[in-house]
């Protein structure tokens, strides 16, 4: 499900973290890099993720425990 950020307006996708509980994520993925291979011969290999959008809201008010923040 789509919506948009009630603190800054951006896009963000809801999906279910491990406990089931809704998440929101940035709706523009990031590409990072997974590290495959033996020790010498380690390939970088790209990988779409998406943010918490806890982490990258730019209005969103301080709160030490934020619902959906299972870590």
């Amino acid at each position: 499900m789509t919506s948009t950020c009630k603190d800054c307006g951006r896009a963000i996708i809801w999906a279910k973290n491990p406990n089931k509980k809704d998440i929101p994520l940035d709706s523009v993925p990031k590409t990072m890099y997974r590290i495959d291979g033996l020790p010498g011969q380690y390939q970088a290999k790209p990988v779409a993720m998406r943010t918490l959008h806890f982490d990258t809201c730019p209005n969103r008010p301080s709160q030490p425990n934020r619902a959906g923040d299972d870590e």
